[in-house]
């Protein structure tokens, strides 16, 4: 666990001096690390998400996705299905959906953030009102 906590903060400096390829590689051996080790769910999908950013920021949608996809599958599986950080998973989840022409899906993602962060956050709450922006759009694409 030290070894992997230790990989996440060098990664958050190279991601600082704008080396995002060399973040993520740290990133990728912090999971691998953490992966057996029971109770890391939570950790583990912290840092796929932080992945999921970073991929999404150097226009690696497919991996961002993936990454996204990762950390809600483990969110869902340990009952953090309730928690702000969800719903903000879900958002990204959702605008890496939106790249990959997944519009459908992005509205769900997208759905289900909104319930979460108005409950967890407020409805006036940044976080919720860019949920309700990018579902504004999501429907406007979809013809709603």
């Amino acid at each position: 666990g030290e070894i992997a906590s230790g990989l996440t903060e060098i990664s958050a400096i190279y991601e600082a001096l704008n080396e995002p390829e060399e973040a993520l590689k740290l990133l990728q051996k912090a999971v691998k690390l953490l992966e057996g080790i029971p109770g890391q769910y939570r950790t583990v999908a912290g840092i796929e998400a932080q992945m999921g950013v970073m991929f999404y920021m150097v226009g690696r949608h497919v991996d961002a996705w993936k990454s996204f996809d990762n950390a809600v599958t483990k969110l869902r599986g340990s009952g953090e299905r309730k928690s702000a950080f969800f719903g903000f998973v879900l958002n990204q989840m959702g605008l890496a959906c939106v790249q990959l022409y997944k519009i459908e899906e992005a509205a769900t993602h997208f759905e289900e953030a909104r319930e979460i962060l108005e409950r967890e956050c407020g409805t006036y709450h940044l976080d919720t009102l860019g949920v309700y922006s990018n579902l504004a759009a999501t429907y406007d694409a979809l013809g709603r």
